[in-house]
């Protein structure tokens, strides 16, 4: 919550000039761990962006991304489980829009290989409150 108050969409400019100063690569880490590289790939793939233009716009988009989930949190007064709910509610949208694409993004994001992100997303949402479920 304290890392991601929003406070870096006020700042756009200086983390697409410098994404590394914004923890990018960092934050990829925590979210993708050992799967951050095949998830540029296959977002290359389905893209038909070049993969280190995709790496790079990872890094760009993560401090963004959590800027804006923090801003909400913020503004909101959700918990884990409203985080939670909230991206899933993102991912089967997306899924519904882009199928192929999702699908191979869900597989990376599902880390137990449990068929399902939900229960990732909610130890993801518990880590950004300083919770870790197993």
């Amino acid at each position: 919550e304290e890392d991601h108050d929003g406070s870096v969409l006020g700042n756009l400019d200086a983390v697409y000039a410098n994404p590394q100063a914004f923890d990018g690569a960092e934050i990829l880490g925590h979210i993708f761990g050992a799967n951050r590289e095949p998830v540029a790939g296959d977002l290359s793939k389905g893209t038909g962006l070049n993969p280190n233009a995709t790496a790079l716009l990872l890094q760009i988009l993560a401090p963004i991304v959590m800027g804006l989930i923090g801003k909400k949190l913020r503004g909101s007064g959700m918990d884990a489980g409203g985080l939670s709910g909230l991206l899933g509610g993102q991912t089967k949208e997306a899924e519904a829009a882009q199928p192929g694409l999702m699908g191979s993004i869900t597989k990376i994001l599902d880390r137990n290989s449990d068929g399902s992100v939900l229960d990732d997303l909610q130890r993801f949402a518990g880590g950004l409150f300083g919770r870790k479920d197993n």
